[in-house]
């Protein structure tokens, strides 16, 4: 509308705002969604759709937004793995949104962490997964998740020493996240360490 009237300033303004607000939403989806535990019974339902309705406004009005994208793909898998949906037809889902993700910007870790995920536990491509977690370490050194996957890609590789360090620092970015902890005893105990 202000495009129609020659008074771009508030078009730029409303697509800031958007932006803006799609940024938001995506992040209210990604807390929502890290709280989620298979654990909580009722619960854990609740955060999904938490979740879901935050990622799904926040694609409305960015459907390009590739770390929403990529959080509703990551969704999808977990939706298909805890039986809210179809197992195959949430799978197909979750992977054309991951890489949707990837080709609206593969500049961000996150989208490269879910990449990796795909390529380890959907695909069983190692050697994918290994390109995707140096090139989520590249774009952010300190991100949690890849660096959670570092350790995982290490240990595989039987860099036990090299897993432990990368766990430990996953675990001093998130000390919270229970994942991180699981990642780091399981290096430790790859290392022939007592957790």
């Amino acid at each position: 509308r202000a495009r129609a009237l020659g008074d771009t300033s508030g078009m730029v303004k409303f697509l800031a705002d958007a932006t803006s607000e799609a940024d938001r939403l995506v992040a209210e989806g990604r807390r929502a969604f890290r709280l989620f535990s298979p654990q909580q019974g009722a619960r854990a339902r609740t955060r999904l759709d938490e979740a879901r309705a935050y990622l799904t406004r926040a694609l409305a009005l960015e459907p390009h937004h590739a770390l929403g994208l990529s959080l509703m793909g990551n969704w999808h898998f977990v939706a298909g793995i805890s039986g809210l949906m179809d197992r195959a037809e949430a799978f197909a889902r979750g992977r054309e949104l991951i890489l949707a993700a990837l080709a609206a910007d593969d500049r961000i870790a996150e989208v490269q962490c879910s990449m990796a995920k795909l390529a380890l536990y959907y695909d069983d491509d190692f050697h994918a997964t290994a390109r995707h977690v140096e090139r989520a370490i590249q774009l952010d050194p300190f991100h949690r998740e890849a660096l959670r996957l570092q350790s995982i890609v290490f240990k595989i590789l039987g860099r036990t020493d090299d897993a432990v360090r990368a766990a430990q620092a996953a675990t001093e970015r998130a000390p919270q996240e229970p994942v991180t902890w699981n990642s780091l005893g399981d290096a430790l105990l790859a290392a022939g360490r007592n957790c």
